[in-house]
């Protein structure tokens, strides 16, 4: 996956500057709101090593899964799942404090979701 560059702008309203920032991911350009994706970022957790070896194949509940992208990471009643591998910049734009982002190294997406609630909403990076 490529996104490009963030794009930063200033804009100037009756009492206060904006900072606006947009990246383009796909040929679309998407909107970001900085201070969601710095909060949400702050309290982004990090999944420890899992038991399994890596070259078993491991089963996927896809009921609980769904495949997303950078620029909509999160969706209604599963978990998202953003293949951001390598990108750190694609890693930091899938956080936002409406949703836990669960940044997942060495572990499989099983193991990962274990102890959460159905519930809950969570965005999985895989990076």
């Amino acid at each position: 996956m490529h996104i490009s560059s963030p794009l930063l702008t200033i804009r100037e309203n009756f009492d206060y500057l904006e900072v606006l920032c947009s990246f383009k991911s796909s040929g679309h350009d998407t909107k970001v709101d900085l201070n969601h994706v710095i909060r949400g970022y702050m309290g982004m957790r990090w999944t420890d090593i899992c038991h399994h070896p890596m070259t078993d194949e491991m089963p996927l509940d896809k009921k609980r899964f769904m495949i997303t992208s950078v620029a909509s990471p999160a969706v209604r009643g599963l978990y998202g799942v953003v293949m951001a591998r390598w990108n750190p910049v694609a890693q930091f734009f899938c956080c936002d404090c409406y949703y836990q982002a669960v940044l997942v190294k060495d572990r499989c997406l099983n193991c990962a979701a274990e102890g959460l609630k159905p519930s809950e909403k969570v965005v999985f990076i895989v990076g």
